[in-house]
């Protein structure tokens, strides 16, 4: 293009471009060419801003901070293993991430809970939580399979692992949360 250009300034012949005669380029074309192009650039655009046809993503409609309780479950044991709080943030593509802090209502421990998973744009929740559990000075991380759903304002959470306790009991957690 650079040389074509060097040949049409450098050209004493006169050369018709959009319509005039002259020596050089003329910046006003008002001719079509291939692109469809009617203005003076070759870009195939028709004015206004053109982002190429990019759409910027929507953001999460559960995006925002949430609060509320937490508690964990043993139910072959019937014990309410402890009660506590949550603060988890939905971010705009979805992900949540989270912490928590549940207390163990027989020894008054704290058992810190961390969440990590997504809210999909239709309110299904998936995900890890991690929590450590187990006697003082024995505590021991564990792992479970986070679900829920998301509804207007409200988060509603559901995880379940088992642990090994000498036997393997199943231990459930829940979590209610609003923004």
């Amino acid at each position: 293009m650079l040389t074509l250009l060097l040949t049409l300034a450098c050209s004493s012949t006169p050369i018709e471009l959009g319509g005039k005669t002259g020596g050089g380029a003329d910046s006003g074309n008002t001719n079509s060419d291939d692109t469809g192009n009617t203005g003076g650039d070759d870009t195939g655009s028709t004015g206004g801003d053109d982002t190429g046809g990019t759409t910027l993503p929507d953001t999460n409609p559960f995006e925002g901070d949430y609060s509320g309780t937490i508690s964990m479950f043993i139910p072959e044991w019937e014990w309410e293993v402890c009660e506590g709080e949550a603060a988890l943030s939905v971010g705009e593509d979805g992900s949540l991430t989270g912490e928590g802090g549940c207390i163990d209502g027989q020894m008054g421990m704290e058992i810190p809970v961390t969440f990590d998973g997504a809210v999909s744009d239709g309110g299904d929740v998936s995900g890890v939580v991690t929590f450590l559990f187990g006697r003082p000075g024995q505590e021991e991380t564990f792992e479970g399979e986070l679900t829920g759903a998301a509804q207007g304002s409200d988060l509603s959470l559901d995880w379940f692992t088992q642990v090994d306790f000498g036997q393997t009991v199943d231990v459930e957690g829940a979590g209610a949360l609003s923004r």
